[in-house]
């Protein structure tokens, strides 16, 4: 039987300030405070359907802090403007007349969960394949989100590495532990922290975890321009646009800037835990000149 019984909610905090044009400037803020929860983290994925609630935690799109903002300011210099404005004509057609934009969005990272395999496959038209989670069995140390780059690699959980994990009886069958190839999660003193959950039984950790998040988002774009007045109905426009002006990594993100949870690894039978294998936001500047008549 398939039928709707996922469920959400979404509560939040919102706060809009809008700057209407005057002296040149016009500009909105906006910040949100929030929380997304829901026992559906995607399409099809339970770790047990007979009991939603064991999926139930924080949603993928889960963002606890948005802040963005977006400005345009024509700036008051030049003949008739507040600063310069005695200047000579050669002067103002210089600094005269720019017109500068920004627009800017810090938002929260995308909240992770510590994988463990797989849990069950209901073969048939619609896959039920739920990831497992990781058994919590001890403190994850503080600060451990932070991006540390290394030699040749980038890597997340400060203080956290894989190592293997202690062979099981499994019933006394000699060749089972030849192919055991599980690990755990140790802090630097080498204590377990993240460990497999027992076989047919689900991790004591959430899908996504509070406070276990991927590194936060910033993104700054600017652009500025000016009109010449070369004759009657004779313009050339200059304008020049920068994205991610302040060439600031995006990490665990892809090229869109919206995939941060599959850019780092999280699963604790890998022995590259923690590895943050995609990044976005290089600099982009772009030029154009623009001759109307």
């Amino acid at each position: 039987m398939i039928d709707n019984d996922g469920n959400s909610t979404y509560n939040s905090l919102q706060a809009h300030i809008s700057k209407r044009l005057s002296h040149g400037v016009t500009g909105q803020f906006a910040y949100t405070f929030s929380k997304t929860l829901g026992d559906t983290t995607s399409t099809n994925t339970y770790r047990d359907i007979r009991d939603l609630s064991l999926s139930k935690s924080l949603l993928s799109i889960d963002r606890p802090e948005l802040f963005q903002w977006n400005v345009a300011w024509a700036l008051p210099v030049g003949r008739g403007k507040d600063f310069l404005k005695n200047a000579p004509k050669w002067l103002d057609e210089v600094v005269g007349g720019w017109n500068v934009s920004s627009a800017f969005q810090w938002q929260s990272g995308v909240p992770l969960t510590f994988t463990a395999g797989t849990v069950g496959s209901y073969v048939s038209t619609f896959s039920y394949l739920a990831v497992n989670t990781a058994n919590l069995a001890g403190t994850l140390p503080s600060g451990m989100s932070q991006v540390v780059k290394g030699n040749g690699f980038v890597s997340y959980f400060q203080g956290l590495s894989s190592q293997a994990a202690p062979l099981p009886n499994f019933g006394g069958d000699p060749t089972l532990p030849g192919r055991f190839t599980n690990l755990q999660v140790v802090n630097s003193s080498g204590q377990p922290v993240l460990v497999n959950p027992s076989p047919g039984t689900t991790g004591n950790t959430a899908y996504y975890l509070p406070g276990v998040r991927g590194p936060s988002l910033m993104g700054l774009n600017a652009s500025a321009s000016k009109a010449f007045s070369i004759r009657e109905h004779w313009t050339l426009t200059l304008r020049a646009d920068a994205v991610n002006l302040t060439n600031t990594p995006q990490w665990g993100y892809n090229s869109t800037g919206t995939s941060g949870v599959l850019g780092i690894n999280t699963n604790i039978n890998s022995p590259s835990f923690g590895r943050i294998t995609s990044a976005s936001g290089n600099r982009l500047i772009t030029f154009y000149a623009r001759f109307d008549f």
